[in-house]
């Protein structure tokens, strides 16, 4: 449907009081909801309502007798696309112009400066002068100017600024096309056999709690952190931690008693391997956590096989034309995710974010809440801060559920703090479970040197 209200550009407005009798279409609410859902409005610039075209009599429109109400009145209305590459590159040339008409004005500052402290000794040696007094008031009046010529050159230096804002980090990043790794590591996938839960019943079943708790809070709209929690899974290195929570949604959609959309999609944000470490100076100087969280997962969910490195420095040094923390904070790179889909998938409904080996951010300090100078605390804290703040957000458009795993506790890695963290501990599997997954191999695909060397390396 995406792909129609490109091709067409054109939209139909049905208008009628009848229409909520249409079992295909809904209420009018529905369909302009649906607009929205599918990018129809979000992705366009403007309406461009040229004079409505109106079929009202049965042989033009013919819709009525299928449907058996009287004939409604239809509006056709052309849309425009926008077109983001043309967009920023005039906001750019509109900053760049501003720029130097700004930098040329404050070059005159110390000109005038100079000229205004000389007409005022000279006048203040020979304050009879008349000469002199009328030179004093001349550069005066000079650097009067300058001010309001300064005031009004800042003005459009912000008003530039404040025009890249209307971007999304995805239109902004997808213009920008950052470099790909030389050797990408594409985001970590579903395996091809069906994921076993055999030996790991007690874990989903303590990660089912805490999501039916979180999502009961949600739609309850409550603003209490004590109702929120966010799962810690920890566990020996490779015993499974990562893949528990890979499937956790798809596994706790097979529950009769958990509500989950079909629309869903998990992103892994790890902190350690595969290029992907933290990085000191642009992570640990300063930043606000929402912004270093909203970046990993803006680079995890669109551009994965981008270098994360040359990604984030590519961020960063367009610092001086807009406000990074605000435009890639966590709440509007989930916003981004809603608006846009990815190729060949639907737009989600539910985002499940994983940070994986989130110990190590425990031996990391920063400042709280990105505040230079402020009180220092553990990465992995403001890291968890941010998370809960992004689960509890009522106004976000997209819900979202958190969940964190590495090999330790959590309290040797989150300090403590007024939200809850659930510990879901991992095992090994016991000998029983082991034969019952030795069992379930799926024989047409592996054979049975493979399905040995398996069983060996769990």
């Amino acid at each position: 449907k995406s792909q129609m209200w490109r091709k067409t550009r054109t939209v139909a407005l049905f208008e009628s009081p009848h229409l909520t009798k249409l079992p295909l279409l809904g209420p009018r609410a529905s369909v302009v909801t649906s607009f929205i859902r599918h990018g129809a409005v979000g992705n366009l610039q403007a309406f461009v309502p040229p004079p409505p075209t109106t079929f009202r009599t049965p042989r033009r429109f013919p819709i009525h007798h299928a449907f058996g109400f009287p004939a409604m009145g239809v509006r056709f209305y052309s849309i425009k696309q926008r077109d983001v590459k043309s967009e920023l590159d005039q906001a750019n040339q509109e900053y760049n112009t501003a720029e130097m008409n700004y930098e040329k004005v404050r070059a005159l500052r110390r000109k005038l400066t100079r000229r205004l402290d000389a007409a005022t000794k000279a006048f203040e040696a020979n304050p009879d002068s008349t000469n002199l007094k009328a030179k004093l008031d001349e550069a005066k009046h000079q650097y009067q100017e300058w001010r309001i010529d300064s005031d009004v050159a800042h003005r459009q230096v912000t008003k530039a600024q404040e025009r890249f804002l209307t971007f999304d980090p995805y239109e902004w990043m997808s213009v920008m096309q950052p470099e790909e790794a030389t050797s990408p590591v594409g985001p970590i996938t579903r395996i091809n056999m069906a994921f076993q839960v055999e030996g790991r019943e007690q874990a989903v079943g303590e990660l089912k709690g805490v999501y039916k708790a979180n999502m009961t809070a949600r739609q309850l709209e409550s603003k209490d952190k004590k109702q929120y929690s966010l799962p810690w899974v920890f566990g020996m290195s490779g015993i499974g931690k990562t893949r528990l929570l890979m499937e956790m949604l798809d596994l706790l959609a097979q529950e009769k008693d958990v509500d989950i959309p079909k629309e869903r999609t998990t992103i892994i944000l790890d902190f350690r391997n595969n290029g992907n470490e933290v990085d000191p100076e642009t992570e640990l100087g300063g930043q606000p956590m929402s912004t270093v969280v909203g970046i990993r997962l803006l680079h995890a969910h669109f551009f994965p096989m981008a270098n994360l490195a040359n990604f984030r420095n590519l961020i960063w040094s367009q610092a001086d034309r807009f406000d990074v923390n605000e435009m890639f904070s966590l709440y509007e790179v989930c916003e981004a995710i809603a608006k846009h889909p990815r190729a060949g998938q639907p737009l989600p409904k539910l985002l499940h974010l994983v940070a994986d080996e989130f110990h190590t951010l425990g031996l990391l300090t920063v400042q709280y809440e990105g505040i230079k100078g402020g009180k220092e605390e553990s990465m992995a804290t403001g890291v968890a801060r941010t998370l809960m703040r992004q689960v509890m957000d009522l106004n976000s458009s997209l819900p979202v559920f958190s969940s964190m795993a590495g090999t330790g506790i959590s309290r040797e890695v989150v300090e403590p703090t007024d939200f809850v963290v659930a510990e879901v501990p991992l095992s090994f599997l016991s000998l029983a479970a082991m034969d019952k997954l030795q069992a379930d191999l799926p024989t047409n695909r592996l054979s049975q040197g493979t399905k040995k060397r398996l069983i060996a390396m769990c």
